[in-house]
């Protein structure tokens, strides 16, 4: 009996020095890594609510008749669409904490239509009654939102005592935008989508679900090293263009003992987008140029077989709460003929793992054959003023499938790009927004990503 109780006297020892002395680290750890996620998922809802402001003043400037801005959105996105997907990403998030049934139809029946719609309203060079009615809904509707979202923000501006990893924040708000969206006054946001379709004959090229989940597995089989099996449910999609397959419910997760991947295909753009929604196991601890390596092996891969090679031309590695490497995300564009073909694009981020965390792919169907233009380089730099100094001139086919040519050059130790039409050698635009294709922006960010 004394030498059991001398045991558990020892053990009991061990266990009160073990949990003293690890204790602390942990829960600092645990709060670190929160107040992480914190920032970023704050810095999500307030990229939203900028992008619909931005959005506001460019409907604002349509409807006034700015003829500039009026021929710069023609080839440009109205809605910056990466905010959007980040923000959405944090609200499935925040529904699956909150165990809530998901409410967004904000996103996928009004925002998610905003960029074609809005190109389809300009294409023909005037703005009719009806786009108008669309574009002004479109605004008040936006309006409303920003009010919210700042009414939010103003709350607390201490970040960390607005819990938004938590997910009521967006899960509160989503169920808001919804419900607003319910009002009579916006109801031609939800059926303008139909007149869209008709007018432009979305649909007539789509895919078949069949087809698209073939496109799927063998995306999946070429750059995933996991073997992966593709399911659909009908019952569960939520946007008329968009196939999304293995989809996860937050129990789902927790019961999945291999690598969860989410996979879609979108049926407007023929874009393939997968993610890997959770990852199991211990840190293999791979290096920065082991996760380089694997980018390379995928990107190599995507080019087999081409005459076009793929310019990273943004990167940023992101590091954990002790300071190790968590991912690296790129963004790739394919050139071809000295032609950059923003139709192109990959989206791709390796993790610790050295697995596949993101891989999007644009345009899948799209043969990218280009029509090489008349109107040369050195005709559109004899436009530019001499006292400028041109630090760059790129030949790109942009999203609407129109090429231009962007002249970056140096206004005062500010940079900024002139685009001209291509083909006409007429001059469209002038933007700070300089898209800089040729050059690979490396960015190094602990703990969170901020805004480049």
């Amino acid at each position: 009996m004394k030498k059991d109780s001398l045991s558990w006297k020892i053990i009991s020892s061990i266990l009160i020095f073990a949990i003293s002395t690890w204790s602390p680290h942990i829960i600092i750890n645990y709060l670190d890594l929160r107040r992480t996620e914190n920032i970023r998922m704050q810095q999500d809802f307030i990229d939203l609510k900028k992008s619909l402001e931005e959005l506001n003043d460019n409907i604002a400037g349509l409807l006034l008749g700015d003829e500039k801005l009026f021929k710069g959105l023609l080839d440009t996105e109205m809605l910056a669409m990466e905010d959007v997907d980040d923000y959405r990403n944090a609200v499935r998030t925040s529904f699956r904490r909150e165990k809530e049934y998901a409410s967004y139809s904000y996103i996928y029946n009004v925002l998610y239509h905003v960029n074609s719609n809005v190109k389809v309203a300009l294409q023909d060079g005037f703005i009719s009654e009806e786009e108008q009615e669309y574009l002004e809904a479109l605004f008040s509707y936006n309006q409303a939102l920003i009010q919210v979202q700042t009414s939010v923000i103003n709350n607390e501006s201490n970040y960390e005592k607005k819990k938004y990893y938590k997910g009521k924040v967006f899960v509160d708000f989503s169920l808001k935008a919804d419900e607003l969206l319910e009002n009579d006054k916006y109801a031609v946001l939800l059926n303008y989508n139909d007149i869209f379709s008709k007018n432009v004959h979305i649909g007539a090229d789509m895919v078949s679900r069949e087809k698209a989940q073939e496109i799927v597995e063998e995306i999946a089989g070429k750059y995933i090293s996991e073997e992966i099996s593709v399911s659909y449910d009908p019952e569960s999609q939520e946007d008329e263009s968009t196939y999304v397959f293995n989809q996860y419910s937050f129990e789902d997760l927790m019961n999945h003992d291999k690598c969860p991947y989410e996979m879609s295909y979108d049926k407007k753009t023929n874009s393939v987008e997968i993610f890997l929604r959770m990852e199991r196991g211990d840190r293999s601890g791979y290096s920065q140029e082991g996760i380089e390596e694997r980018a390379q092996e995928i990107i190599k891969k995507i080019s087999e077989g081409t005459e076009a090679v793929y310019n990273n031309y943004h990167k940023e590695v992101l590091y954990d709460f002790d300071k190790r490497i968590d991912r690296i995300e790129y963004k790739f564009i394919r050139k071809i003929d000295n032609i950059y073909d923003e139709r192109k694009r990959i989206d791709l981020a390796i993790n610790n793992f050295g697995r596949v965390a993101h891989l999007k792919i644009e345009n899948v169907l799209d043969s990218g054959k280009i029509i090489i233009p008349s109107i040369t380089k050195e005709k559109i730099l004899a436009k530019i003023p001499k006292r400028y100094p041109v630090k760059d001139c790129l030949l790109i086919r942009n999203v609407a499938g129109k090429l231009e040519f962007e002249v970056e050059l140096d206004f005062n130790n500010v940079i900024y790009a002139i685009v001209f039409d291509a083909n006409t050698g007429e001059q469209k635009y002038v933007t700070d927004k300089v898209r800089a294709y040729s050059q690979k922006r490396n960015f190094s960010l602990p703990n969170i990503v901020e805004n480049c």
